[in-house]
């Protein structure tokens, strides 16, 4: 196991933050963007049997990567995976912004979800190394506690956000 220095353990709660930020984020593009599908479709000319490749193909590539960056995070370090993880998270997220089309979008998305597979699969890791043993289950519980809000928060918010804006 790694050594944590003094900085680490007086900075473990903004590195929750991140942490939990993050992993909020990946759960939430998860769902937030079911509820505008049919709006998707509508706008890109597709069926929505095809559109549908929007929230599969990001389930898909994170279900089959998060083991693998899990041991990369074991081999090259979990910080820097998950910073790796948040960057592309990041620019598959503009990608999917910008998108015009179903490809492009579905190409974005799978870039995204490597993103959130990468900064997923290392961050309890990173939380159990700089939380002490009484702190850890609080810290732990806290980021569960993201994983619920950022999936149940994700359809009301994508149906209100395309209700006074646009899809992307």
């Amino acid at each position: 196991m790694q050594k944590v220095d003094d900085k680490t353990l007086k900075n473990r709660w903004m590195i929750l933050l991140t942490i939990v930020s993050m992993t909020f984020m990946a759960c939430l593009d998860s769902s937030i963007v079911n509820v505008a599908l049919p709006v998707m479709s509508s706008k890109l000319n597709v069926s929505m049997a095809s559109i549908a490749w929007v929230v599969t193909s990001y389930l898909i590539v994170i279900s089959s990567t998060i083991l693998i960056f899990g041991r990369l995070g074991d081999i090259k370090g979990k910080t820097r995976v998950f910073r790796f993880g948040v960057l592309l998270f990041s620019i598959g997220s503009l990608l999917c912004g910008i998108s015009y089309n179903l490809p492009l979008l579905v190409g974005a998305r799978v870039i995204q979800a490597i993103g959130a597979a990468g900064a997923m699969s290392t961050s309890q890791g990173i939380i159990t190394q700089v939380f002490s043993a009484n702190e850890r289950g609080r810290a732990l519980g806290l980021s569960g506690t993201f994983v619920a809000l950022g999936t149940m928060v994700g359809p009301p918010l994508g149906g209100f956000i395309v209700s006074i804006l646009s899809w992307q």
